[in-house]
């Protein structure tokens, strides 16, 4: 899978209905936003319980140590912009931070970013890029 989505990319997600969804950092999920009923896809950047903090541009978890979180689908240079730095916040039991991958050039608000469990729809299972040219068995275009 390319390092993070891009544009006319086709997704296929699996969607959840009896059972809870437990995404794992990384994952590229769909969501609902409970006020607007909007849905969304983001990556899941923090965990469940998970205490955290922002420094130097970077995302800092508290485990028995405290290490900096590694996100390898974004460009090595990346840094994140925060109104707050260095103030250590813990998520909930079912709480996770979500963000998009085309986070470059924004100032990150981690409490707008919360997702709760129960507003997760599904997890990407797969993903393709819709062909633009086709063969002469078929006339396609990408403009439909």
């Amino acid at each position: 899978m390319e390092p993070g989505l891009g544009h006319n990319q086709y997704l296929v997600f699996k969607k959840y209905f009896r059972t809870k969804p437990n995404p794992k950092r990384g994952d590229i999920i769909l969501y609902r936003d409970p006020k607007s009923e909007t849905i969304f896809v983001g990556r899941v950047i923090l965990l469940p319980s998970e205490e955290f903090a922002v420094s130097n541009g970077s995302i800092y978890i508290k485990e028995k140590e405290v290490r900096k979180l590694d996100e390898p689908y974004l460009n090595s240079e990346f840094r994140y912009k925060v109104n707050v730095e260095e103030m250590w916040s813990k998520l909930e039991q079912t709480q996770y931070i979500v963000l998009p991958d085309n986070r470059q050039n924004q100032i990150i608000d981690f409490k707008k970013s919360i997702v709760e469990q129960r507003d997760i729809l599904g997890i990407l299972m797969a993903s393709s890029w819709y062909p633009t040219k086709c063969s002469i068995l078929s006339r396609c275009s990408d403009n439909f």
